[in-house]
């Protein structure tokens, strides 16, 4: 009886002195499938490798994952290793959302964060994530009605922050963008000389959302 009692305690040591001093971490996968921008209804869809002014981030409880801070053209045509786990983000976003200055057109804002999840050891998770632009984009649009009867055309544009950016003709074409609250305000003013050379003037204010809107001009 006494033997056997010696030999459980044997095993029983044997046991203990095998296993691992903590508990082995388990690894899942992150399918980054495809990150779009969207404005006025319009997908505009990117390539695998993201679009050189977006950045990706992954959280998890609120805090960034660290070796997860992916800078703008990144390739995510492979697998993303993160440790099991739950309370998993992904953030995606224009990482200079700094308004231009007078005069400079400035660039679109973009910023998406994924619905909660979680990483399952071995098992792959996929996301995609549709990130919407958050400022405002306004171009100007003349008409050669206009342009033909008038000259010393310009159209100035301001937004609530006093921000201002003139566009004569010839220099359209492309949106200059403006930071506004939801439902924001810009006003614009037509400047230009008739055919008797007497300036004219006359200002509106176009209520704007997270949008792009091209303002024509015409008689």
């Amino acid at each position: 009886m006494i033997k056997i009692y010696i030999f459980l305690f044997l095993l029983a040591g044997l046991s203990a002195c095998s296993r691992p001093e903590g508990e082995s971490i388990g690894y899942g996968y992150l399918d980054l499938e495809e990150i779009v921008f969207t404005v006025d209804g319009e997908v505009i869809p990117l390539t695998r490798a993201v679009d050189a002014g977006l950045q990706v981030q992954i959280y998890q409880n609120g805090g960034l994952v660290e070796g997860h801070d992916y800078a703008p053209g990144t390739d995510f045509s492979k697998r993303i290793v993160l440790p099991v786990g739950e309370n998993y983000r992904v953030k995606a976003f224009t990482p200079d959302q700094t308004e231009a200055t007078t005069g400079e057109a400035g660039h679109p804002v973009y910023e998406v964060e994924s619905e909660i999840f979680r990483v399952s050891e071995g098992d792959i998770t996929a996301i995609s994530l549709v990130a919407p632009q958050l400022n405002v984009g306004v171009d100007v649009s003349f008409d050669e009605s206009f342009t033909a009867v008038f000259t010393d055309i310009s159209v100035t544009i301001v937004s609530e922050s006093t921000r201002s950016v003139t566009i004569v003709p010839g220099d359209e074409g492309f949106f200059r963008y403006f930071h506004l609250p939801v439902c924001g305000e810009l006003t614009y003013t037509v400047k230009c000389t008739n055919a008797d050379g007497e300036s004219m003037e006359e200002t509106k204010t176009l209520s704007v959302g997270a949008e792009n809107y091209t303002i024509r001009i015409s008689i």
